[in-house]
């Protein structure tokens, strides 16, 4: 978006962006909807990559845990991200 913000705010799926901006919104904190962005829609830019294919890594990390998630997901998108060279 020109002269919009220059973060993204990602997600898996469409779930959870409602929910932060509805707290955040709490603390009087707001961003605009169009910075919010499905994984889904770059995994499947990204030479059809699936969800199972974009989590995997050699680290350690516990499943359904909040932190090793989020860190899982932005490993994903950086992969992601290269397919398609938004780097």
């Amino acid at each position: 978006d020109a002269g919009g913000p220059e973060y993204r705010i990602w997600s898996h799926a469409t779930f959870d962006p409602p929910i932060l901006a509805t707290a955040f919104a709490r603390h009087d904190l707001y961003w605009p909807h169009r910075v919010a962005r499905d994984l889904r829609t770059i995994f499947e830019l990204a030479d059809g990559m699936t969800g199972h294919e974009a989590y995997l890594t050699t680290e350690p990390l516990v499943l359904h845990h909040a932190l090793h998630d989020a860190y899982r997901e932005a490993l994903a998108l950086r992969v992601a991200m290269e397919r398609v060279n938004w780097t």
